[in-house]
């Protein structure tokens, strides 16, 4: 990130940092009644679609050499389904289906769930910390194939769906072929039908059960050596381990238990595995979180800069000269005096907040000027005001690189930014 002093930071359009922040906390609300579970991405295995569920897939090879194994587990949370009081409990009903196509669109499988989730109080339903897995299984070739996964909330009639780019690859010939990594709460040696895989992978500093697991396959007896890696967001490794396995061949788990000392931040596994001179490689990420904050909050430098846009500025300065631990109590006590639900494990606006940085930066960054997606003008709006309704980027009939982008909020308000030299470094030259 490139340097910035505090008063370049602080003088960013204050006045509409201020006059926004009021709009700011009651948007933020607004949406966060609908739907309170963050939207994060894993690895290719895993994704949170439209924060209405979670989905993780492994793929194994079977005893045919022209036949794989998918496993499909779903997450759902209660928020992300319509509960309504029925006698004296509330009751959610769903579908769930998922499809297999091919590229052509044919048809190949296709399965649904039917589910009926309870709870005695309302304040539960809003629980995102409830969850209900709902398990599939599909045989299938090695090819290329399409999978939908859609749930159908019943009282409310809506659906969401999610579009899954598939790859079944061929095991046939391979003496050695292991799974994706999947993220476990505790070690589990039951059966494969009833894991209930960490969507996110998410470990609490102190927690001594978290693990992760792959199920190798191996043709007979095989020494397998795995070189066992934790790299943190930078890429560099802070913990090496190495394990041996020998196989009898068939399907074996083996466990990885992360309970390392590790600060709160972003990491990934990453699994070496060799036997003679055959290699392969898996990894993916998990998250380390600090306790009662969002997954999103990776780096304390990032948590702390970014609540410029919603802080008072004398408070700001007092956050950012602050020390380490002490900028960790600023910024405990600055969310839990704005906590919307206290009932609830975590803080719906600060989970919204963060998450909204995180999709600044991943959207807006400009990596010409070595600029962070939160500090450009649009990573502000976006995080001050939530996704516009409505984005249009009109022609210009000229030879001009330049490019407009209109930001509508409804008949709210009204942002235009301008690219002068089309390599996204997008200017807020007005707004209404």
């Amino acid at each position: 990130m490139r340097d910035r002093t505090k008063d370049d930071l602080g003088n960013i359009h204050m006045k509409c940092i201020r006059t926004g922040l009021i709009f700011w906390l009651i948007f933020v609300y607004a949406s966060i009644s609908q739907s309170v579970i963050s939207t994060r991405n894993a690895h290719t295995g895993y994704k949170n679609h439209n924060a209405k569920f979670s989905y993780q897939f492994l793929i194994f090879s079977t005893a045919s050499p022209d036949t794989n194994r998918l496993m499909l587990f779903v997450k759902l949370a209660n928020p992300s389904l319509q509960f309504i009081k029925a006698d004296s409990i509330y009751e959610a009903r769903y579908e769930l289906s998922a499809v297999v196509l091919r590229e052509n669109r044919d048809i190949i499988d296709s399965q649904i769930k039917r589910g009926l989730l309870k709870s005695k109080h309302y304040k539960m339903t809003q629980l995102a910390t409830l969850v209900h897995y709902e398990y599939f299984e599909f045989l299938l070739a090695p090819d290329k194939y399409m999978l939908n996964i859609e749930l159908y909330d019943i009282e409310t009639r809506q659906s969401v769906r999610s579009d899954v780019n598939l790859q079944v690859p061929d095991f046939s010939g391979q003496t050695i072929a292991c799974t994706d990594i999947v993220f476990l709460k505790s070690l589990n040696l039951d059966s494969l039908e009833t894991l209930e895989p960490l969507m996110p992978p998410v470990r609490l500093p102190e927690d001594t059960s978290f693990c992760a697991r792959i199920d190798l396959f191996a043709q007979g007896r095989q020494d397998i050596r795995i070189f066992e890696t934790i790299l943190n967001d930078r890429g560099k490794a802070v913990y090496r381990d190495t394990v041996e396995v020998r196989t009898s061949g068939g399907r074996h788990p083996v466990f990885f238990k992360l309970t390392q000392e590790l600060p709160f931040g972003q990491y990934a596994l990453q699994l070496d595995l060799t036997e003679g001179s055959i290699k392969k490689q898996v990894s993916s990420k998990f998250y380390v979180q600090w306790e009662g904050h969002p997954t999103s909050i990776g780096d304390l430098k990032l948590a702390v800069q970014s609540l410029i846009y919603v802080m008072d500025r004398k408070d700001w300065r007092e956050l950012e000269e602050a020390s380490g631990q002490e900028q960790k109590d600023l910024i405990e006590a600055f969310w839990q005096s704005r906590d919307p639900v206290p009932e609830t494990a975590i803080n719906e606006l600060e989970e919204e907040y963060y998450q909204r940085v995180t999709i600044a930066n991943r959207e807006f960054s400009v990596l010409q000027h070595n600029q962070n997606g939160w500090e450009t003008d649009r990573g502000r709006i976006y995080i001050i005001y939530g996704p516009p309704s409505e984005v249009n980027s009109p022609l210009i009939q000229s030879q001009s690189p330049g490019r407009y982008e209109i930001w509508d909020y409804g008949l709210q308000r009204r942002f235009v930014f301008y690219d002068k030299y089309g390599n996204g470094n997008y200017k807020l030259i007005s707004q209404e």
